[in-house]
């Protein structure tokens, strides 16, 4: 390939006038000496770039320029035709004319953000159409370059936005380890039971569906719950948790719903119930299969409806919670006994998770045993302890 000498003499040979694009006629050149041009780039990440112009000396010269520096570039003559390469290949970078004659740069700028919501896009600008390029900006452009294009200029800020993209990346990979890591935390056990819990922790956490954990009591329910919360869009929100048998009637409502002033004896102040506070959030409602039939009416409305009504009041209010429910109580039995709403039933169990008690997974035993060993020396300042 061509040095950017040769590839900007091409370009002043065969570039005329052209009335479409301010700076259109005047070809890209390069300030920097070819020490200095290495020596500044050499540290800059390279990437994968795709050069959309309609001018295709203008493009061509762009893209030997990166090339020069390392980048793997892809020139196209069309708007249409980056558009099309978006949706069949990924890039690291974007740099496309702003002035285009089917599809200018805002749109290449929108397709781009859709199609590959972490790419960066630079855009070439006219002088007289800088005002569109920081409009470009505030839509999702990393930046904007004028023409005459300097190549060095070129090449210093395509350097800078995939370092930023960089970063990016990398930051939203550690936030994945750091959520599948702590995310199930307090979680221990290796046993084909116990990896299969985990697995489907980690499937239906990003997701919205209601959840239902069955076991024994003790064998980690509530730990189960806070690893979907945690694992999942809403784990910036509230974590809320109701005890389901420990309250009944107007006080467990109440709980859950609210109150107003005066809705029953007691009630001499309103109140707001626990889907309020957990909006946005995830609510757990531990022992599920304790609460009265007259209460899992008004939770079967909430399921379907996403509004609330406090007790004494008539106007309902919209909530945003995500409900994850845990019972130790075989609820098909207690559907043949009437204790439990099979309509309730079909919503909450939309997905179910097992957990085993630790009599059917021995192997996970020495792993428990080892984990309260550490915990407790440290909570007991016993650093000597090294085992069983």
């Amino acid at each position: 390939m061509p040095d950017d000498a040769s590839s900007v003499a091409r370009t002043q040979a065969s570039v005329g006038d052209d009335p479409r694009d301010n700076g259109r006629s005047n070809p890209p050149h390069d300030s920097a000496t070819p020490d200095a041009a290495s020596a500044s780039e050499s540290e800059s990440p390279t990437g994968r770039i795709l050069v959309i112009d309609d001018d295709p000396n203008h493009a061509e010269a762009m893209g030997e320029s990166l090339e020069l520096a390392g980048h793997s570039a892809e020139v196209v003559t069309t708007g249409s035709a980056g558009i099309r390469q978006l949706k069949l290949n990924p890039y690291d970078l974007v740099l496309t004319d702003l002035k285009m004659r089917d599809v200018d740069g805002i749109e290449i700028l929108k397709s781009a953000k859709v199609v590959q919501p972490d790419v960066e896009v630079i855009l070439v600008t006219g002088h007289g159409d800088v005002k569109s390029a920081v409009e470009a900006m505030r839509e999702g452009a990393y930046d904007f370059i004028e023409k005459p294009v300097d190549l060095s200029d070129l090449r210093n800020k395509v350097g800078k936005a995939l370092e930023r993209g960089w970063h990016v990346r990398r930051i939203r990979e550690l936030e994945r380890l750091v959520d599948e890591r702590f995310g199930l935390e307090g979680i221990i056990g290796d046993s084909p039971p116990m990896q299969r819990a985990t697995e489907e922790v980690r499937t239906i956490g990003p997701t919205n569906v209601t959840v239902l954990i069955t076991g024994e009591p003790g064998t980690g329910k509530e730990l189960i719950a806070k690893a979907i919360h945690n694992t999942s869009n809403r784990r910036k929100q509230r974590y809320v948790t109701v005890n389901c048998a420990n309250l009944r009637g107007d006080l467990l409502q109440s709980e859950l719903f609210g109150h107003v002033k005066g809705a029953f004896t007691g009630a001499d102040k309103e109140r707001q119930g626990k889907f309020e506070y957990a909006d946005g959030g995830t609510l757990f409602l531990d022992e599920l299969g304790e609460m009265p039939l007259e209460t899992q009416a008004m939770l079967l409305r909430v399921l379907e409806e996403k509004t609330i009504t406090r007790i004494g009041a008539n106007t309902p209010i919209k909530v945003n919670v995500r409900v994850v429910a845990a019972t130790n109580r075989d609820l098909e039995e207690a559907l043949r006994n009437g204790e439990f709403r099979q309509d309730l039933y079909s919503r909450v169990s939309a997905f179910t998770v097992h957990l085993p008690p630790l009599r059917e997974r021995p192997g996970d035993i020495p792993l428990l045993a080892q984990h309260f060993l550490r915990r407790y020396a440290q909570e007991h300042d016993k650093t000597d302890l090294e085992g069983f």
